[in-house]
């Protein structure tokens, strides 16, 4: 369904199906968010907020005094208010927020309300390191955490890393995006990250030099990435 340009609850299929068409399906990961998120953010808070709901009726029957039940609930609706708002706000998350994962870029969607749609997408030369943080107790009881995609930090091309938070067995994610990101070629996560260092090392130190790259030779081109590195 297609409320407004930003708000679309098809997106996720509609984005997929045009990378698969490219890369294929085998080679490609659809990243939703994950049960640990909607147990946290969702029916937790659902059931508290159920439970408060049924005390304030209780509360409501004991008290005798209409004048004083109207002005309860009148403050318990206000209270309430942004609770119900926090919980749509997350289901907004949990079922519109995605990431895919293709051989030549990862590319992250993040619904905010009705209004707010936030993209972002790192080429594969900008990735520097996947990596997994598990930090808390309920991390290690429940198995979730948040798997890094880490760029150059100090490159102004590029916006932002992309982490996903609160997902189910990160370190098995987090294999899985390696190869997923290996695919291309038969080059190997290691040196298909120290070939990203060098194009990142390659195109800042350009910038900075005001290197014309299309004047030059392909021996000048060779002898220039040597000098840079």
């Amino acid at each position: 369904m297609k409320l407004l340009w930003t708000f679309d609850t098809e997106r996720k299929e509609k984005e997929f199906n045009k990378v698969i068409q490219k890369y294929w399906k085998e080679n490609v990961m659809l990243i939703t968010r994950d049960r640990i998120f909607f147990l946290f953010f969702i029916l937790i808070p659902l059931l508290l907020l159920t439970a408060l709901w049924l005390s304030f009726i209780a509360i409501w029957f004991i008290v005798n005094s209409w004048m004083l039940n109207w002005i309860l609930g009148i403050l318990f609706i206000i209270i309430s208010l942004p609770g119900w708002y926090k919980i749509l706000k997350k289901y907004f998350d949990y079922t519109l927020d995605f990431a895919i994962i293709a051989p030549d870029w990862i590319q992250s969607f993040n619904q905010t309300g009705f209004f707010k749609l936030t993209s972002n997408q790192l080429d594969s030369y900008q990735i520097e390191q996947v990596k997994t943080v598990q930090s808390w107790i309920l991390n290690s009881v429940f198995n979730y955490g948040t798997v890094s995609i880490l760029t150059d930090s100090n490159a102004a091309w590029v916006e932002a890393d992309i982490r996903l938070k609160y997902m189910t067995n990160p370190r098995e994610l987090e294999s899985r995006i390696r190869e997923t990101i290996k695919t291309e070629g038969e080059m190997s996560w290691e040196d298909r990250m120290r070939s990203n260092k060098k194009k990142t090392v390659i195109k800042k130190q350009s910038q900075k030099s005001n290197i014309n790259w299309s004047r030059k030779s392909d021996k000048e081109i060779n002898k220039t990435i040597k000098n840079l590195l």
